[in-house]
């Protein structure tokens, strides 16, 4: 904590790992209201399998879409279960709130040992790097990810990090270049107004319709290594788009 304040970081919320009502107590002890969570760093198999969780105030765990293969199509059809593990966690814990990530389509930790050697060029299941992060097909699971935690309703997300091995961008010469993810989460990082969609074939088109400041915004992704054509509904207009292969689109209205 000393080291926080030196560094002038106000902490809103922490989680703590282990998760038992012992070290969730200490942590309380030390930051006071700040809110706590726990669970897990890995997967949500091993959140639903925790003995025994803390009175923490926010349950956590990660994702990533290389776990049991490293496929293209693998990689986005998981992108549908996550609604299904929001579900399955508020059968159990109606009342405590999720926050799940930072995630990435590779693993940033592996709870079954030592991860794969990669040299981010290839794409390996439980490898800490993927090519993919870097190009139009990490924009695309990006928007994807948060389109289906976003519709599960869960309380907070967060998704790679700035730089490094699971970056929005690398820099080169003293300057950020950004790779394609990053434009589109940061057309989602101001607050909105999550607004009702619809998509002919949601399983192939990810969407999110965000309304801001009297403006509503709708998002897209292509999540199919084809073109896609879709039909949107919902949110005040009705359009047909045609998406070529892991395209991310915005449409702004008035």
């Amino acid at each position: 904590q000393a080291a926080l304040v030196a560094a002038r970081i106000d902490v809103e919320s922490l989680a703590v790992f282990p998760s038992d009502a012992r070290t969730v107590d200490a942590a309380r002890r030390v930051y006071g209201g700040v809110a706590l969570g726990g669970g897990t760093p890995h997967f949500f198999v091993q959140l639903s399998r925790l003995d025994a969780l803390g009175p923490v105030d926010f349950a956590t765990f990660t994702t990533s879409s290389v776990v049991h293969g490293a496929d293209d199509d693998e990689v986005m059809l998981g992108l549908a279960s996550l609604p299904g593990m929001v579900a399955t966690w508020r059968a159990r814990h109606p009342a405590l709130p999720l926050r799940v990530g930072p995630s990435a389509i590779a693993a940033r930790a592996s709870p079954l040992g030592a991860q794969p050697p990669s040299d981010g060029t290839r794409r390996l299941a439980l490898a800490a790097t993927d090519p993919r992060t870097r190009a139009q097909f990490g924009a695309a699971w990006a928007l994807g990810h948060v389109a289906a935690l976003a519709q599960a309703g869960v309380q907070a997300m967060s998704l790679l990090s700035l730089t490094g091995a699971a970056g929005l961008g690398e820099v080169r010469n003293g300057v950020f270049s950004p790779f394609p993810a990053f434009g589109v989460l940061s057309s989602v990082t101001a607050p909105a107004e999550r607004l009702h969609t619809e998509v002919s074939d949601a399983q192939s088109v990810a969407a999110l319709a965000l309304g801001r400041g009297g403006r509503t915004q709708l998002l897209l992704a292509n999540l199919r290594a084809e073109p896609t054509d879709v039909h949107v509904a919902g949110f005040g207009v009705e359009r047909r788009l045609r998406l070529s292969a892991y395209d991310t689109v915005a449409l702004d209205r008035d």
